[in-house]
């Protein structure tokens, strides 16, 4: 589907549904920002929708400019430009394209089941092929259960007054990308989300009989716009009626990416073998897919008036916390189910779903939108004209609120979040946004709505037992960040971010001792009871190793020599940070006020001390309680606890183990040690 469908008619079905305006521009923008949102579509330019390889982009989040970064937030990639495509892993492929655009529901779920749903059987000759099987139940189907099921859950999500949606008020944004993947499911039907020849091509050379000096031959055809009756659609067929006109015939390569899909196993990804023709509303074509030995007649009419109907159903049920379920298209449902929403409303929305226009842009010429911005790309230019008859149909015919027309690349969310990065970037030359800046931006919004949707598709799939083609990265799907900034626990917060960094130290270590002393230094981060606690071992870390104490979990070796620079620097970065929380948060601070008067309580303790050790060692040991450095003093005591061969003061020996002075010496720079 295209912008018409996804951002206009959407807004229409949230009005009729019961939404307020202002709410249904909302879930309309949500909806259409699915195809928009890119890798860099924030970082490279506004817009920008291509990018080679890698990973969605990163954004630091601070308090302020000069504070620490206490979140790193990942974009959740929704949409890849042909590019992108190209060059991407089956990884990064199968986790965005039947998550949001080809919803898999080729599988029966009597649970959760409507009659309304049908299923597709794979031709005899692939009957056998085990693999292909497991794929077939990917295709995407309308009314299926996971369609249900999808719709059922955001009902879910939104009206659970526990949930992040609901706390968050993101609740319309989940509608959009919701309504967005459940529309897809009539326009994407008998296609996979992934790469897959034998299901998503058009049929093999072999199998295609209308092959012209080269070219393949296509019909389609197009609805009369002077529609008088909305159709009627019971079960899970409906028969090509009188409405059409005469077939015209054009071939492949107008409306497929010419050679693409001879280059790359990534082009027979959904639909992208047989081009734009199941995303234009207004087309009925045929074609003979490569799983079935039988022609398909789509009428996207049809198909598509389907799809508003039960859009605009799905979404009342939502808003009024009722189970939703697919049902008949039939004047006396839709009076039942979808009170003020009259024939002829849904007659005018049918007539713009069939007004005719060319199923594909031709020539070259740019299309201007504004004086500052012109759409270079055809068929970008002619959705945007299109749009003006949407606009006028919803003004003056439906009598609906106006709303502004959809630049294709050019969504305010998309402007706001890019001119607040450049402002940012202006103060500190990275990627970051502040706490307030996220938590007010409908982009960041959108995209933790989408990291729900996301982590709903991949729970459901595993509970259907389904196998995952290839690995669905969880890394962007925690949906936690809002959770994690706001009101949350700043001693969990910092301990996940520790442990994180920590964690990608250790998978990246190669010297076996830094490895281990990572796995170990982790343990006794997450062992930590307090943000306090945390401080203390990372700051006996630091300490130890300026004093070349050996080991040290295994950042220097028996010699205390540095074993490993890059850990040690990332460490001393978490340290650096950890003392910039102290100076900005009250609550850090209190923390460390209370450890360094609990430090110091012990030190006075520790100071009148008697024990059974040497006189000349307690007189020592009290000079550089007294007079030392506590880096200085670090080394000395490592000494006393047999830690460590080096002492300042010749002569003396270690405690004895296990007496009052050693523990006390232990509970008190080891076990505890000062934060400074």
């Amino acid at each position: 589907m295209d912008i018409d469908f996804h951002y206009y008619a959407t807004y229409v079905a949230a009005c009729f549904a019961g939404y307020l305006a202002e709410d249904a521009l909302t879930i309309a923008t949500s909806a259409q920002m699915i195809d928009e949102n890119s890798r860099h579509v924030l970082v490279e330019k506004t817009g920008v929708t291509s990018g080679l390889m890698g990973f969605p982009d990163d954004f630091k989040l601070r308090h302020h400019k000069d504070g620490p970064a206490i979140h790193t937030f990942r974009t959740q990639m929704t949409f890849q430009g042909l590019g992108d495509i190209g060059t991407s892993s089956v990884d990064t492929l199968s986790s965005i394209w039947p998550v949001y655009h080809f919803l898999p529901g080729n599988f029966q779920d009597m649970r959760c089941h409507s009659d309304r749903w049908s299923q597709r059987t794979l031709k005899p000759s692939y009957a056998t092929d085990a693999k292909l099987k497991e794929h077939f139940d990917w295709l995407c189907r309308p009314h299926s259960s996971m369609a249900i099921r999808l719709v059922n859950n955001c009902r879910e999500l939104i009206h659970d007054t526990k949930s992040v949606i609901n706390k968050h008020q993101l609740k319309n944004y989940l509608v959009g990308v919701t309504m967005h993947v459940f529309a897809d499911t009539w326009a994407h039907q008998d296609f996979v989300g992934f790469g897959v020849r034998k299901i998503n091509s058009r049929g093999e050379i072999a199998e295609i009989k209308n092959w012209m000096g080269g070219r393949w031959d296509l019909s389609y055809a197009f609805i009369q716009p002077s529609i008088s009756n909305l159709p009627t659609l019971k079960g899970n067929s409906y028969s090509i009626n009188s409405q059409v006109t005469g077939w015209k015939n054009c071939d492949w390569e107008e409306c497929a990416p010419k050679g693409l899909a001879k280059i790359t196993d990534n082009a027979a990804i959904g639909h992208g073998i047989v081009g734009h023709l199941p995303d234009h509303s207004s087309l009925l074509w045929k074609y003979k897919p490569a799983w079935s030995d039988q022609e398909i007649t789509r009428n996207n009419p049809i198909e598509y008036f389907d799809a508003f109907v039960h859009l605009v159903w799905a979404m009342r049920c939502i808003r009024l916390n009722e189970p939703y379920s697919p049902f008949d298209v039939t004047p006396q449902n839709i009076s039942s189910k979808l009170p003020g929403v009259t024939q002829g409303k849904l007659l005018s929305v049918y007539k713009m779903i069939a007004l005719e226009r060319h199923p594909w842009a031709v020539g070259s010429n740019s299309v201007r939108v504004t004086e500052d911005v012109k759409l270079k790309d055809t068929w970008d230019g002619m959705i945007f004209l299109h749009g003006f008859q949407w606009q006028d149909c919803i003004k003056n015919v439906l009598r609906l609120a106006p709303i502004d027309s959809w630049i294709p690349g050019k969504s305010r969310w998309l402007i706001d979040a890019y001119d607040t990065l450049q402002t940012n970037k202006e103060q500190k030359n990275e990627n970051w946004y502040t706490v307030d800046q996220f938590k007010t931006l409908d982009f960041f919004k959108f995209n933790i709505a989408a990291k729900f949707h996301y982590r709903f598709v991949k729970q459901q799939l595993l509970a259907y037992n389904k196998k995952l083609l290839g690995n669905w990265s969880d890394g962007a799907a925690y949906a936690d960040d809002l959770e994690r900034i706001t009101g949350g626990d700043p001693h969990k917060i910092w301990l996940q971010d520790i442990v994180a960094t920590l964690s990608n130290l250790q998978r990246k270590e190669k010297i076996r001792e830094v490895n281990e002393g990572m796995t170990i230094l982790i343990r006794d981060i997450e062992s930590s009871e307090s943000l306090t606690d945390v401080g203390k071992v990372l700051t006996t870390l630091v300490e130890n190793v300026n004093s070349k104490a050996p080991w040290t979990y295994g950042l220097l070796n028996e010699k205390g020599q540095k074993q490993s620079s890059t850990a040690f620097d990332a460490i001393k970065n978490i340290i650096k940070d950890f003392h910039l929380a102290a100076d900005t948060s009250s609550t850090v601070t209190e923390q460390v006020k209370a450890a360094l008067r609990e430090y110091e309580a012990h030190k006075t303790k520790l100071l009148s001390r008697q024990s059974s050790e040497s006189l000349a060692t307690e007189k020592y040991l009290t000079d550089i309680l007294i007079n030392s450095s506590d880096s200085e003093i670090r080394l000395d005591v490592c000494f006393f606890l047999g830690l460590s061969h080096q002492c300042r003061q010749p002569g003396l020996k270690p405690l004895t183990k296990g007496s009052k002075l050693y523990k006390l010496l232990y509970d008190v720079y080891i076990k505890s040690p000062p934060v400074r």
